[in-house]
């Protein structure tokens, strides 16, 4: 008699999860199910019928133009017989609390919040935005020392729309989300209406380089460190002068690039945080730059 439980394929992959942010559309797009990152690298999940020597192919060629010097050889293909990786990930994603005051759980669960507390529902679908990974976090702590009540906030990269929904909830008068993947503006758009927000945030498909507008009091990137480069420009036109950049997806050893290549933009180093390998970073654009 016939199984009728699926047969998934795990990819395991060798390589910073960072990478992830320009990764992630591509992957979907090869009809995988799901990304789950680790502590160095991440899995990235297909049912059977989907995974092919094609998909392998077309895999192994697009890490190698992304990652640096990446081979075949950090990447494993097992077969999971009969095992639903999606509800072994959901036995072990519980709400957890990354400070005293903010609680981050999943769509599945109901976590009743203490007086002072607040509260952020994600539908994980995206690999990242669930607020484990560490630039996330470092994200959300600058957030909370910099993020003034009634500011506009520009979220650069939304993923699945956690800062621009933590920024209303802190406060924010308004926040744009922007991101290049569809998929990616839809699951925002869910965890938007999961936390009961009907206004004042707005998400939008495009990139940094799309941006066009009024300049903003914050503005907010998680992504890693070549985009970061490549879209400063448009990041310094972003912002109003005299406001606010959080920057993340950084690693701790390109620290002082990014601080330079900032400085040189017209911004001043302000709070950092630093977890694990990663590094967040806050500026100030000075007064009168443009």
């Amino acid at each position: 008699m016939k199984n009728e439980q699926a047969q998934w394929v795990a990819v395991s992959i060798q390589a910073l999860p960072s990478y992830l942010e320009t990764l992630s559309a591509f992957i979907f797009a090869t009809r995988a199910q799901g990304i789950q990152e680790e502590e160095n690298g991440f899995v990235v999940f297909y049912e059977a019928v989907d995974w092919s020597p094609e998909t392998h192919h077309l895999l192994v060629k697009e890490l190698q133009r992304i990652v640096p010097d990446f081979d075949e050889s950090r990447m494993q293909v097992q077969i999971r017989q009969n095992e639903d990786w999606l509800e072994n990930w959901k036995r072990n994603f519980k709400p957890f609390h990354l400070t005293e005051t903010l609680v981050i759980q999943p769509d599945w669960e109901n976590y009743r919040a203490q007086p002072g507390e607040t509260v952020l529902t994600i539908a994980p679908k995206m690999a990242f935005g669930t607020g484990h990974h560490e630039s996330t976090q470092l994200c959300l702590f600058l957030m909370d020392e910099i993020l003034q009540p009634g500011m506009s906030v520009l979220d650069v990269g939304a993923g699945s729309g956690i800062l621009s929904i933590y920024a209303k909830k802190k406060g924010a008068a308004s926040v744009l989300g922007i991101d290049n993947d569809p998929v990616t503006i839809e699951n925002a758009n869910e965890n938007l209406a999961l936390n009961r927000i009907d206004s004042g945030v707005e998400f939008k498909l495009g990139d940094g380089h799309a941006f066009s507008g009024k300049p903003f009091d914050l503005v907010i990137a998680n992504i890693n460190r070549n985009i970061l480069l490549e879209i400063m420009e448009n990041l310094r036109q972003a912002t109003r002068s005299g406001g606010k950049l959080i920057l993340s997806g950084i690693l701790k050893t390109d620290r002082s690039l990014m601080v330079d290549a900032l400085e040189e933009q017209g911004f001043e180093l302000i709070p950092e945080k630093v977890k694990n390998e990663w590094i967040g970073l806050a500026f100030k654009k000075k007064a009168g730059s443009k």
